[in-house]
């Protein structure tokens, strides 16, 4: 599949990722073909606010603009307000968050910071993902940003902060660090960050898109290792199945509501950590509820992006994100992603 910008404002396409294709087939090659019938998804708590998502659907709002010069927030927030519009087939942004969260909810955004300024989570689309919460009634006290350390924070350029009255920004380790006893999940046995655990209500996940040299491609399920205190013992074979068996730890997988990722950086080659000449500008985000199709769609972007320079697909460097597949085949999200593609509204 061609993941190419597309004209228009609203352009939708189904990709069947493993239309007859078997598992060993599938690892191997990656294709797409429109007409797919969605799979079903396990509720993960949304229904307690109100609204139950079409599994699949993943918005990519593209602005050229993103990007360039000193980041827009207000650009951002219109990027955040047509995507949950378009997300949830709601008119109105503040009915869409206030469908997926509540003024009693303590909301946790989990960021992305290992890549330093130049592909971390942008501060400023953070802070537009704040607007938004506040005005669904969230309280900015009962709003926490967080990685696990403050000095990755302060590395990709967030202001630490535990003020009352305001959001609290901060690493793990600087919010009450990892849980005492162990929580199993499948080959996983770990301590979780205790604002995952303990602190929050719900968490909305804020990747960023990238190649991985282990795991093959890095998005919204593999941004749980953040909240792990061992992620080094978990990316054996590739991460396949432990990157799946992280994302459904019940406490990460029933409180995640919302996906964003910031893909307006993004790498191709050399991930996690920052390579100049493996990053390429995508300019948009990316937003869903369904873990595994927006993975599978931000696998696809790298591929595409990787043929375009004449790089192997990862399943010929011996690096598919096999972990995809297994997420699917467990019932964490949908085979069959439905991208909804957006560019900015004319003035």
């Amino acid at each position: 599949m061609d993941f190419d910008r597309q004209q228009g404002h609203a352009a939708e396409t189904n990709v069947d990722l493993k239309r007859r294709y078997s598992r060993r087939d599938f690892l191997t090659s990656v294709t797409a073909a429109g007409g797919a019938a969605l799979l079903g998804l396990q509720t993960r708590g949304e229904t307690q606010v109100g609204w139950n998502p079409v599994p699949g659907a993943v918005v990519r709002y593209f602005d050229p603009k993103f990007g360039e010069g000193d980041f827009d927030v207000t650009r951002a927030k219109r990027a955040l307000d047509e995507s949950i519009c378009a997300l949830t087939k709601l008119k109105k942004p503040v009915t869409a968050w206030s469908r997926l969260f509540t003024p009693g909810d303590v909301v946790a955004i989990k960021i992305n910071c290992l890549g330093g300024p130049n592909l971390s989570t942008r501060p400023g689309l953070v802070q537009a993902i704040i607007q938004n919460l506040t005005s669904a009634g969230v309280k900015p006290d009962n709003i926490i940003v967080f990685d696990m350390k403050n000095r990755e924070l302060t590395m990709a350029g967030f202001s630490l902060s535990q003020a009352a009255g305001t959001p609290r920004v901060a690493g793990s380790d600087a919010l009450g660090g990892y849980d005492t006893n162990f929580t199993q999940q499948g080959t996983v046995a770990t301590r979780l960050s205790k604002v995952v655990s303990t602190l929050c209500t719900a968490i909305i996940n804020v990747p960023i898109l990238k190649d991985h040299k282990i795991v093959g491609v890095t998005a919204a399920m593999k941004n749980y290792f953040g909240v792990i205190d061992n992620p080094n013992k978990y990316h054996g074979n590739h991460g396949d199945p432990h990157v799946a068996d992280v994302y459904s730890i019940p406490v990460i997988r029933g409180k995640e509501r919302l996906i964003i990722c910031d893909a307006l950086n993004a790498s191709f080659e050399g991930g996690p950590a920052y390579e100049p000449k493996g990053v390429w500008r995508p300019s948009c985000l990316l937003m869903a509820t369904d873990p595994v199709a927006h993975d599978y769609v931000a696998w696809l972007m790298v591929e595409a992006e990787r043929q375009r320079r004449g790089l192997q697909p990862l399943a010929k460097e011996g690096r598919s994100p096999k972990y995809l597949l297994t997420a699917a085949n467990a019932g964490l999200g949908s085979k069959s992603p439905r991208v909804i593609d957006l560019q900015p509204q004319a003035a």
